[in-house]
């Protein structure tokens, strides 16, 4: 059964036409062997979203390209209230653009959302040993050629959507 997850992307920059499509394969790619699929929708007050089992707001804070800021701390974060981790995620897109240094945004932003996705469907901010939901990636991780989710990941995944 196809579980599909639409990211309503805010931003104050207007992304080039190819990064949203390169952000949703890459999701795709990295949810591949669950049943887990995305869309991604500019926010616009005439959005129609279509189907959707969830739908997550991704803030994407800053022009996504490199800058002076200092690239320690969280690249992104999901919020969260009384235990419940909510459908916001908050992106600080000039520190991940400056981590990976300009390289592969939207793989890296893809990666970086992969993860915070995933505190919200398992409901959890606990994180696993390696893989997509380790506590904190490398520049390497956000970009190299491979990229997946864990087999424990997955069966956690599976578990908490029941399918």
């Amino acid at each position: 059964m196809l579980y599909t997850v639409a990211l309503v992307i805010q931003t104050a920059f207007t992304p080039d036409p190819e990064f949203l499509p390169a952000i949703q394969r890459e999701l795709d790619a990295i949810y591949a062997a669950s049943s887990v699929h995305f869309t991604l929708h500019l926010d616009s007050p005439y959005l129609a979203l279509g189907p959707a089992n969830a739908v997550l707001y991704v803030n994407l804070h800053g022009a996504c390209r490199p800058s002076l800021v200092h690239v320690h701390g969280s690249l992104a974060f999901t919020e969260s209230q009384d235990g419940v981790i909510a459908p916001l995620i908050d992106v600080d897109c000039p520190k991940l653009s400056t981590f990976v240094g300009g390289h592969d945004v939207p793989r890296a932003l893809a990666r970086v959302l992969a993860h915070e996705v995933f505190h919200f469907l398992v409901q959890d901010r606990n994180h696993s040993h390696a893989g997509v939901f380790r506590s904190s990636l490398t520049h390497l991780e956000l970009t190299s050629d491979a990229f997946a989710l864990l087999p424990e990941d997955l069966a956690r995944l599976q578990l908490r959507l029941s399918y």
